[in-house]
Protein backbone atom coordinates (compact mmCIF):
# COMPACT_ATOMS: atom_id res chain seq x y z
CA UNK A 1 0.00 0.00 0.00
CA UNK A 2 1.01 3.26 -0.44
CA UNK A 3 0.94 5.24 2.63
CA UNK A 4 1.11 9.27 3.26
CA UNK A 5 3.23 10.82 6.10
CA UNK A 6 3.66 13.86 7.39
CA UNK A 7 4.57 15.43 10.34
CA UNK A 8 5.74 18.69 12.49
CA UNK A 9 9.33 18.91 14.39
CA UNK A 10 8.83 21.68 16.95
CA UNK A 11 12.05 21.06 19.33
CA UNK A 12 14.98 23.54 18.64
CA UNK A 13 17.48 23.07 16.65
CA UNK A 14 15.28 20.71 14.35
CA UNK A 15 16.44 17.35 14.27
CA UNK A 16 15.12 15.77 10.38
CA UNK A 17 18.07 12.75 10.66
CA UNK A 18 15.83 10.55 12.92
CA UNK A 19 12.18 10.77 11.32
CA UNK A 20 14.32 10.57 7.81
CA UNK A 21 16.09 7.56 8.73
CA UNK A 22 12.86 6.15 10.41
CA UNK A 23 10.93 6.88 7.25
CA UNK A 24 13.01 5.16 4.63
CA UNK A 25 13.25 2.34 7.27
CA UNK A 26 9.10 1.81 6.28
CA UNK A 27 9.90 0.80 2.26
CA UNK A 28 10.32 2.62 -0.66
CA UNK A 29 9.65 6.64 -0.52
CA UNK A 30 9.42 9.41 -2.92
CA UNK A 31 8.64 13.09 -1.71
CA UNK A 32 7.33 16.35 -4.00
CA UNK A 33 9.78 18.77 -3.71
CA UNK A 34 7.54 21.52 -2.71
CA UNK A 35 6.02 19.39 0.35
CA UNK A 36 8.72 19.31 2.41
CA UNK A 37 7.43 17.37 5.37
CA UNK A 38 5.08 14.92 2.85
CA UNK A 39 6.36 11.82 2.25
CA UNK A 40 4.75 8.70 0.22
CA UNK A 41 5.60 5.64 1.01
CA UNK A 42 5.20 2.22 -0.48
CA UNK A 43 4.93 -0.44 2.45
CA UNK A 44 3.84 -3.20 3.49
CA UNK A 45 3.41 -1.34 6.92
CA UNK A 46 -0.58 -0.14 8.01
CA UNK A 47 -0.72 3.49 8.75
CA UNK A 48 -0.71 2.15 12.65
CA UNK A 49 1.99 0.09 12.37
CA UNK A 50 4.32 2.85 10.47
CA UNK A 51 2.72 5.50 12.60
CA UNK A 52 4.00 3.24 16.02
CA UNK A 53 7.19 2.59 14.37
CA UNK A 54 8.15 6.52 13.24
CA UNK A 55 7.29 7.43 17.37
CA UNK A 56 10.62 6.43 18.54
CA UNK A 57 12.09 9.10 15.98
CA UNK A 58 10.23 11.93 17.44
CA UNK A 59 9.79 14.04 20.77
CA UNK A 60 6.38 14.27 22.59
CA UNK A 61 5.55 17.98 21.26
CA UNK A 62 6.44 17.07 17.51
CA UNK A 63 3.05 16.13 15.44
CA UNK A 64 2.59 12.90 13.32
CA UNK A 65 0.10 11.89 10.82
CA UNK A 66 0.00 8.53 8.53
CA UNK A 67 -2.61 7.74 6.22
CA UNK A 68 -3.72 5.14 3.26
CA UNK A 69 -3.12 6.56 -0.01
CA UNK A 70 -6.91 5.23 -1.76
CA UNK A 71 -6.66 4.75 -5.34
CA UNK A 72 -8.71 6.72 -7.15
CA UNK A 73 -9.81 8.80 -3.93
CA UNK A 74 -6.96 11.22 -4.20
CA UNK A 75 -6.26 14.75 -5.90
CA UNK A 76 -4.24 18.09 -5.31
CA UNK A 77 -1.63 19.78 -6.73
CA UNK A 78 2.06 17.97 -7.05
CA UNK A 79 4.69 16.84 -9.62
CA UNK A 80 3.57 14.38 -12.35
CA UNK A 81 6.55 12.16 -11.63
CA UNK A 82 4.80 12.29 -8.13
CA UNK A 83 1.21 10.90 -9.30
CA UNK A 84 2.74 8.47 -11.54
CA UNK A 85 5.18 7.52 -8.49
CA UNK A 86 1.73 6.56 -6.46
CA UNK A 87 -0.57 5.54 -9.68
CA UNK A 88 2.09 2.94 -10.30
CA UNK A 89 2.17 1.71 -7.03
CA UNK A 90 -1.46 1.47 -6.15
CA UNK A 91 -2.07 -0.87 -9.47
CA UNK A 92 -0.29 -3.59 -6.94
CA UNK A 93 -2.47 -3.70 -4.40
Amino acid sequence: MVLLITYDINNRPKDYARIYTAITQLGEVKRDSGLDSVWFVYTNYTPEQASNHLRNSIDKDDRLFVVKVNAGQRDGWMSKDVWDWISARESLF
